[in-house]
């Protein structure tokens, strides 16, 4: 079974290490099976930021701001941070006027404050025994039922108090459930890969432009966040493809939603390949999964592996050589 993915958000760490991305991962394991999922299309989407402290830095060290700008009419927000679970790292965040809200230091710890009209809600997450990762999450919802967040320019303050990783990373709801004018104002293109693609065993996809033979700069990009495994694996056509529309007849689409897919088909035909037709009855998971990458074409001055199409674009003919 070759199963598509064509879905997914920023809610995770992004290290594969959420629960949906474990279970696809342990599900491709037990039978002749491939899971094949979209790295989404955040790439240019401006929803990450980040950086880094250096290790043993300490509360004597200067802080770290990632400033964020809210635009009109948004009716929630949020903003997950992620950092090493070995890292002591407060942090807080700072509204358009200086007001220091939601200031976090410790596991579990959870806030409730007002800003004008508007309540500011934040937690830190507990230490979980399947990741390496710790989550602080800022969420803001209006007073009044039908209200919305007053735009502005927020900005989020990283204290070190311990570091032993350094690394830090914050992301935005997907792009499709907000604003454009709500965005990091100094954003990150790389590790934008949506959940659940940053997951281990799976196939993840991004997606590339076959008219200008160059990757699609809307595409997820990777690697994982703290153990810099690369995804996408590949990448297949993802611009202006032709497929049905709703309602019927066709149209154009763009985005890995339809990237995703052409590796699918793929997978299927090798499986049938190999398994049905006996050239190969081992043909499935890992296995197949490495059929697809030796037969990536790299693209004509981008060398491989590299964050942006993995290890190079989807080429069925050299999977079979």
């Amino acid at each position: 079974m070759a199963v598509n993915i064509s879905l997914g958000n920023n809610y995770g760490s992004h290290e594969g290490d959420t629960l949906l991305e474990m279970y696809l991962s342990e599900r491709q394991s037990a039978w002749k099976s491939l899971f094949v999922i979209g790295t989404g299309n955040e790439g240019e989407a401006e929803g990450h930021a980040g950086g880094a402290f250096e290790p043993l830095a300490s509360a004597d060290s200067s802080f770290a701001e990632v400033e964020l700008a809210v635009g009109e009419g948004e009716k929630s927000l949020s903003v997950q941070l992620w950092k090493s679970a070995a890292d002591d790292l407060a942090a807080e965040l700072i509204a358009p006027d200086g007001q220091i809200l939601g200031r976090l230091e410790r596991a579990g710890e959870y806030h409730c404050e007002s800003w004008r009209n508007v309540q500011v809600l934040a937690c830190a997450g507990e230490p979980a025994p399947y990741r390496l990762s710790q989550d602080y999450l800022w969420e803001w919802l209006p007073a009044e039922a039908e209200g919305t967040i007053p735009p502005g320019r927020w900005r989020f303050r990283l204290i070190p108090r311990h570091i032993i990783q350094g690394r830090f990373d914050l992301f935005l709801p997907g792009s499709e459930v907000r604003g454009t004018a709500t965005r990091f104002l100094r954003p990150v293109s790389e590790t934008t890969l949506t959940i659940p693609s940053a997951a281990a065993a799976p196939l993840a996809v991004g997606a590339w432009n076959p008219a200008l033979r160059q990757p699609a700069p809307f595409s997820g990009q990777g690697y994982t966040r703290l153990t810099e495994r690369i995804k996408p694996d590949l990448a297949a056509p993802g611009v202006e493809i032709t497929a049905a529309a709703p309602g019927g007849g066709y149209r154009s689409w763009t985005g890995t939603s339809f990237a995703a897919p052409f590796a699918t088909g793929a997978a299927a035909l090798l499986m049938e390949w190999g398994i049905v037709r006996g050239n190969d009855p081992f043909c499935y998971g890992e296995n197949l999964k490495a059929r697809l990458i030796r037969g990536a074409e790299p693209l004509a001055g981008f060398t491989v592996p590299n964050r942006q199409i993995g290890w190079g674009t989807l080429c069925l003919e050299r999977s079979l050589r």
